[in-house]
């Protein structure tokens, strides 16, 4: 089966990478690729889930009581806060998770 390969601030991958990446289902990843584009499904990905609701009703169109503020997408932050949580849980020390953060950032 073919797979797309889509490039993002010049990094090459196909969909299902990307949703893994950021740790989003490939489903949700898919729509908000095909609905938005790459810029913003990837933005959506770094939300969390009830900034993600008030950005997807702005994108429509719709009103938002309060205009809320949405946070600032910075990739490099979500990368490593979501690895670091992950080395956690799985028991590293802070000296090796420092250590594995900067060999994964510089595969």
């Amino acid at each position: 089966m073919y797979q797309r390969e889509i490039t993002y601030n010049g990094k090459t991958q196909c969909l299902s990478y990307w949703a893994k990446e950021y740790g989003i289902s490939n489903t949700a990843f898919s729509y908000w690729f095909y609905d938005y584009g790459i810029d913003v499904a990837i933005e959506l990905a770094c939300m969390d889930r009830s900034s993600r609701q008030v950005y997807k009703s702005k994108l429509r169109g719709f009103e938002v009581k309060g205009n809320p503020e949405l946070p600032k997408h910075d990739p490099v932050q979500h990368f490593v806060d979501n690895l670091t949580q992950s080395l956690k849980a799985e028991g590293y020390t802070d000296t090796e998770i420092e250590r594995e953060v900067i060999r994964r950032w510089a595969a």
